[in-house]
């Protein structure tokens, strides 16, 4: 995806909406356990956002069997959203359903032919 739309220009993109339209723009972001939930990654979505008239949805990652990501623990993802809160008060963390069949937001599994 970063080949088709450089993130730069995608974020300018939406620093210019956000500014013409006088909406916030979402930033959804999976939370994968041990790979994008450290400080420096929150400080570094904090960042972005900061500069942006955003609001962020933290989500969760649902476990797929045969791939190899894990949800991160409840206080892995609380401890993530309050470190960015000062840089961006606007917050969720999305709680999601559907995950025991794979249907989780976002996060359809591939359940094989005719399913």
């Amino acid at each position: 995806m970063n080949q088709r739309w450089p993130i730069a220009e995608l974020l300018a993109a939406a620093r210019d909406y956000g500014r013409a339209s006088g909406r916030r723009v979402t930033l959804e972001y999976t939370l994968l356990g041990g790979v994008n939930d450290r400080d420096e990654d929150a400080d570094r979505l904090g960042a972005i956002a900061r500069d942006l008239p955003s609001k962020i949805n933290l989500i969760p990652y649902n476990p797929v069997p045969g791939l190899p990501w894990r949800r991160p623990a409840p206080e892995a993802v609380a401890a993530f959203a309050e470190r960015l809160y000062p840089r961006a008060p606007a917050v969720m963390i999305r709680h999601t359903l559907g995950g025991e069949i794979w249907a989780a937001c976002g996060q359809l599994g591939g359940l094989g032919p005719g399913a």
